[in-house]
């Protein structure tokens, strides 16, 4: 078992918050580290003083952070970074605001247009191949209607996208969006025209020419639908009702 020294928390600061931030120290500062099994209840409970219930409060703050996790005949264990956490709580925070399916869009376009840019001047030659390929998957799984299979390539695609930037830290603070990228995405069932598979593979190719100017604009032209008047009543639509209109229209097709 993982052990570390704790400090101490004084009587006076008792309380699940300060364990809790004590405790994510040692997990951000790489004392204890990732899958690594940190001490028990009990244990945490003698070291800073309190009772197993202040413990108990700060493990479940460090899981909503997602910082931790229980294995089931082992213990509690530091988890490996993920995406899901921060994309969770921008999804939450955007269901619970006034923010319409096209605000999210519109800020997705900001966001691709400077993404694209990057990525037509930084791209690999391999993320140029995997763009190119991607583009294609798109366009011919929206061709035979088989929408998993679109949504798992437009998926990938803007993945690729930011990677392609060369950016690691433009990387940790985007890939978590991609859940937005989903949730505001043409739903299944749209013939491919709408959909819009085919503006795709321009974008790949002028990121894989490293043309940047053209990139952005094969973007803009990406994002020509939110201007459609076909989609204004998608668009004035509440972002937290995304989800019910994609399987409304699901099972009206």
């Amino acid at each position: 078992m993982v052990r570390q020294p704790v400090r101490h928390v004084g009587r006076d600061r008792l309380l699940s918050a300060e364990v809790a931030e004590a405790l994510a120290g040692h997990i951000l500062d790489g004392a204890w580290p990732d899958g690594g099994r940190i001490p028990s209840e009990p244990e945490l409970g003698l070291q800073f003083g309190v009772s197993r219930s202040v413990v108990r409060d700060a493990m479940r703050t460090l899981r909503t952070r997602g910082l931790v996790e229980v294995r089931q005949g082992f213990g509690t264990i530091v988890r490996p970074p993920s995406d899901e956490p921060h994309a969770a709580a921008v999804l939450d925070r955007l269901v619970r605001s006034d923010a319409t399916i096209g605000d999210v869009v519109a800020a997705r376009a900001a966001l691709d247009a400077s993404v694209v840019e990057a990525a037509a001047r930084n791209r690999t030659p391999r993320d140029a191949e995997a763009l190119v390929t991607l583009a294609d998957a798109i366009v011919h799984a929206a061709d035979a209607a088989d929408w998993a299979a679109v949504e798992a390539a437009h998926a990938s695609f803007h993945a690729r996208l930011v990677d392609a930037c060369r950016l690691p830290a433009l990387a940790i603070v985007l890939r978590p969006l991609l859940d937005i990228v989903l949730a505001t995405g043409m739903p299944a069932g749209r013939d491919p025209a709408r959909w819009g598979a085919e503006s795709h593979p321009p974008v790949a190719a002028a990121v894989a020419a490293g043309d940047a100017d053209a990139a952005r604009a094969a973007m803009d032209a990406h994002y020509a639908f939110r201007h459609d008047p076909a989609y204004a009543e998608l668009h004035a639509l509440p972002f937290r009702s995304s989800t019910a209109v994609r399987a409304r229209l699901r099972q009206a097709t």
